[in-house]
């Protein structure tokens, strides 16, 4: 009956070594690196001026303030891209919060972090190494 229809191949998403979807594909990756990037930059140089008298100081506070805003909006992002591991989780809250203090962003914090992240959500063994770690074995993960 239908033998003129043709069937449309779906182009499917990137997919780990297991086959499942991976979490975080290539373009997110690189787009919310350059976002971290930046906002490291930023404090980075607004830090390097903190011995300068009042605009350091001012500069320092500005910076820290710009790197929690942009963690906070971070930590949604994972939260709405379904990020539930205790391991990610914390590595992402504890690389944003040392990133906002003032001397302590001049590192990348922030940016480990978030490979960490995406190390550990596109990874299929490592979910499952965090999953156990977090206890919460057997609806997420199927052996």
């Amino acid at each position: 009956m239908q033998e003129g229809v043709k069937k449309v191949e779906k182009k499917t998403p990137e997919t780990n070594t297991a086959g499942k979807k991976k979490m975080f594909e290539t373009g997110e990756f690189i787009l919310v690196t350059l976002i971290l990037f930046s906002v490291e930059l930023i404090d980075f140089f607004a830090n390097i001026m903190f011995p300068v008298p009042v605009i350091g100081q001012v500069s320092s506070i500005i910076g820290s303030i710009v790197s929690f805003t942009v963690g906070a909006f971070f930590q949604l992002y994972l939260f709405m891209k379904g990020v539930r591991g205790v391991w990610s989780w914390a590595s992402s809250i504890g690389g944003n919060l040392i990133n906002s203090f003032p001397i302590l962003g001049m590192f990348p914090f922030a940016i480990l972090a978030w490979f960490v992240v995406v190390f550990i959500e596109n990874n299929p063994k490592l979910q499952k190494v965090a999953s156990v770690a977090s206890g919460k074995v057997g609806s997420t993960i199927k052996k």
